[in-house]
Formats: structure tokens, C-alpha cells, sequence
């Protein structure tokens, strides 16, 4: 059985056990791993200003020391959060799986010289509204060097 911990919240800051700090230029860290099962959405304020949390049931894996934790609350950075929470606005969803690798890469315009960045490590369901999107454009023409080319002329 596997061993992990639970925590009352879930954050890339507590599973890390410190705050991020950015990469060298040009590289991105992966600290992370954070999977779940969101069920609903859970907001409020604090002296660093609005938040908005998951809840349902999440993991959380440090890629540095393997250190697994679990909660029934997540805050997840808004590059990942603003993928999940659309869908549990809708009436019919049950919960919205996901899995994500977290990092982060250098970014001198931010304040903390680095952004979040999110890898899904599954692929959409075949009921995402994007993938059925997608599915409905027409194959690319010709080859990416031409639609450029295409691109810079119009």
C-alpha cells in the first residue's frame, strides 16, 4: 500500500515544502505532479486578495523527493485551474478528472521572475468541448513553412 500523507489543503507550495524560484532562462523546472477528481469550487478572500480552490479529491507527488500527499482541497495555479473550472460551472458534471505535471519557467515580466506552467499527462475525453472542436476543422493545407508564408503576406 502506498504511503502518503493528508493534508487540509493542497498547493505547489506544500507539496514542495517552500515557494518556487525561477529556472534559468529558456528551461523549465517540473516540480510537481497533481492529480484529482474535482467536484466543486471553493472561493474567498485573504490579505493576498481573491482565491479560488477545488474540492473533491486530489494528490499531490514531489518529483524532487517522491513525497506524496492528499486532500480534499487543491489550489492549483490559474494555468491549470482555468482549464477545470468552466466545466464544473456546468449543471450535469459529476466531477472533472485530471492529472497535471507542474512547473515553472523563467519569466523576467513577473514579479516572481517566473510563470506556472501545466502538462496534462492523459489526453481529453472524447466529450471535452475542444477536442470536439478540433475535430470539426479541416486538415492543415500544404506544410507549416507555406501557412506562415500564407500568414505574412495577408
Amino acid at each position: 500500500m502506498a504511503k502518503f500523507a493528508i493534508v487540509k489543503k493542497l498547493s505547489v507550495k506544500n507539496i514542495m515544502g517552500k515557494k518556487p524560484k525561477a529556472p534559468e532562462e529558456g528551461k523549465t523546472e517540473w516540480l510537481c505532479q497533481i492529480v484529482g477528481v474535482a467536484q466543486g469550487i471553493k472561493t474567498g478572500r485573504s490579505d493576498f486578495g481573491d482565491w479560488t480552490a477545488l474540492t473533491g479529491a486530489f494528490q499531490g507527488s514531489n518529483m524532487e523527493t517522491g513525497v506524496v500527499t492528499r486532500s480534499g482541497v487543491c489550489f492549483l495555479p490559474d494555468v491549470a485551474l482555468n482549464l477545470i473550472t468552466p466545466g464544473l460551472m456546468q449543471k450535469e458534471t459529476k466531477g472533472i478528472e485530471f492529472a497535471f505535471n507542474i512547473g515553472v519557467k523563467a519569466d523576467e515580466d513577473s514579479t516572481t521572475g517566473y510563470v506556472y506552467v501545466c502538462e496534462p499527462i492523459f489526453d481529453a475525453a472524447e466529450n471535452d468541448p475542444l477536442e470536439m472542436l478540433t475535430k470539426k476543422l479541416p486538415a492543415p493545407k500544404g506544410d507549416k513553412v507555406a501557412q506562415i508564408e500564407h500568414k505574412k503576406k495577408a
